[in-house]
């Protein structure tokens, strides 16, 4: 009896897989593809990526390891998004501050952080700890140069970095500096 059970339900498995017409494992496929589309934003970056700044990867794993960091020796609270915006203003600081005698080197930066009790920071969390020491260290006399430099960007120069941002951070605004929280169009409010 168990056997004849079984074997009317492998019957029906092997009808439902079986397609009437050679165009149905087609629909399915795209099906599948469209819906992976959406899952992940379609915005260029892959599964387990968070965003890609002027060819630099950052690891959705590596963005929260850093986020949680931060919050450890920070009086303000970051957030994934806030690191990402720190990190997209990183080009600017870095080139206007090369050969200037307020040039940040890695190891000044490692210093600050473990003198703030992180001792063993990421390199994403030394990164976003020398755009914030640039950010407070800009109008120093030793950083004039830099500081003229910066007075010189445009909305176009914000533009032309290359950055994407997964969609679940939001996207980069040029004209704020910043990744600001979007709503992917496939989300539609209830209504």
């Amino acid at each position: 009896m168990v056997t004849a059970e079984r074997d009317d339900m492998m019957g029906r498995v092997s009808r439902i897989r079986q397609p009437k017409n050679t165009s149905a494992p087609v629909r399915s496929i795209g099906a599948t593809a469209v819906a992976l589309m959406l899952v992940s934003g379609c915005s260029g970056v892959s599964p387990g990526e968070a965003a890609i700044i002027e060819g630099e990867v950052i690891g959705v794993r590596e963005l929260q390891e850093t986020t949680e960091q931060l919050n450890t020796i920070s009086q303000q609270p970051s957030t994934p998004s806030s690191v990402l915006s720190e990190l997209s203003r990183m080009p600017f600081f870095d080139r206007a501050a090369a050969g200037t005698p307020g040039e940040l080197t890695e190891q000044q930066v490692i210093d600050v952080l473990q003198a703030s009790g992180l001792e063993n920071p990421t390199d994403l969390t030394i990164d976003v700890a020398r755009t914030r020491q640039y950010g407070v260290t800009i109008e120093e006399p030793d950083m004039a140069d830099a500081l003229a430099e910066l007075n010189t960007l445009t909305v176009e120069d914000f533009e032309a970095l290359d950055i994407e941002v997964s969609d679940r951070y939001g996207s980069f605004d040029p004209n704020l500096l910043e990744v600001t929280p979007t709503t992917p169009e496939w989300i539609t409010p209830a209504g």
